[in-house]
């Protein structure tokens, strides 16, 4: 009986959830919140109204609000979907909180070991851990899987470029001159 009365909320909640969609699609995201908030009076058990409450919250860079859509979300979706513990590791990485972010992550990664969102934001949290081998080949993971990953790509390339400057100060530039970083000053130097 349960069944038969939740499919008939999220029929009914399917036009408030649409419309959600269609405004997340354009990043209308105060749109969005309202009509996912419609969709959720009528069917709160609706784990996918949730998911995309949150990712409307997290456009507007509300992240306890998405926090909490997300984390009823997690817990209501179904055991083959990671993509509500992605979306609340985004969350906790905005926010900082790196193990929780590892710890959300990790569980989308139980549910599909080779999720490119999932690797995409692990090389993220291992980049602010300064751990750029290992944060490389989560990237270099993402790309194995899905070449289209353009941000991978940049930031696989970009991030570890920039952070190599950052903590050694020098970059190699083919073995043969070294570019010494010191107070926004540039200066080759032969090797």
């Amino acid at each position: 009986m349960k069944f038969i009365t939740n499919f008939l909320k999220n029929r009914k909640s399917a036009s408030s959830r649409n419309k959600g969609l269609n405004s997340l699609i354009i990043r209308d995201y105060n749109e969005a919140i309202i009509n996912f908030e419609k969709a959720l009076e009528i069917f709160p058990d609706d784990d996918i109204s949730l998911l995309n409450l949150g990712y409307s919250y997290t456009g507007l860079k509300k992240f306890d609000e998405a926090k909490n859509a997300l984390v009823k979300a997690v817990k209501l979706a179904s055991p083959v979907n990671p993509a509500p513990e992605i979306a609340l590791a985004m969350v906790y990485y905005e926010t900082e909180n790196f193990d929780l972010a590892r710890n959300s992550i990790n569980n989308a990664l139980k549910i599909d070991i080779k999720h490119p969102a999932a690797h995409y934001y692990l090389g993220l949290i291992l980049l602010k851990e300064n751990r750029v081998d290992e944060a490389t080949e989560e990237f270099e993971e993402v790309i194995s899987e899905k070449p289209t990953f353009v941000q991978a790509r940049m930031l696989a390339i970009g991030e570890a470029y920039l952070l190599e400057k950052k903590i050694f100060g020098t970059l190699s530039m083919n073995n043969e001159t070294d570019i010494n970083i010191d107070n926004n000053k540039t200066e080759e130097t032969s090797s």
